[in-house]
């Protein structure tokens, strides 16, 4: 690899099992599921360590974002995903605050529909995946937000 820096780094969030790899010299990070461009999986996740693999990333000096799904980006692909993590938390909040059900926040969220739903749309996955995923988003913020 001659003089490249590489440096790789367990992160958590997604899953237990996630790591950056960082190409110091090209600009490049490699986020795995940490970053994607599509609705995440949160059956695994803890909610806060992820948000804090996204600020970590966002201080990297990087031009190029590989996700761990859709197309390589930039940083405005982390910025997308740290400000969609935003919103879902405040939104659940509020909902919680309301005292909705899952169910009911299922039905009245915004942020549900975050990004686009193309490629799941073509399996007719998109209302029940996301859905289900919404659900377990909303399982993970509550439960850290008790501790």
């Amino acid at each position: 690899m001659g003089d490249a820096t590489i440096i790789l780094e367990f992160v958590a969030g997604h899953s237990p099992g996630t790591i950056l790899i960082y190409l110091v010299e090209d600009q490049a990070v490699f986020t795995g599921d940490t970053v994607e461009a599509q609705f995440p999986y949160f059956g695994q996740a803890r909610f806060s360590a992820w948000k804090e693999t996204l600020r970590k990333i966002l201080l990297m000096d990087i031009e190029v974002v590989v996700p761990g799904h859709g197309p390589v980006g930039g940083k405005e692909m982390v910025e997308k995903y740290s400000s969609f993590f935003q919103d879902l938390e405040k939104e659940v909040k509020d909902f919680e605050l309301k005292g909705l059900t899952i169910e009911q926040m299922v039905e009245k969220s915004r942020v549900i529909n975050f990004f686009p739903n193309d490629e799941i749309a073509k399996e007719g996955l998109v209302q029940s995946w996301i859905g289900e995923q919404y659900k377990s988003a909303v399982r993970v913020i509550l439960a850290e937000n008790k501790n």
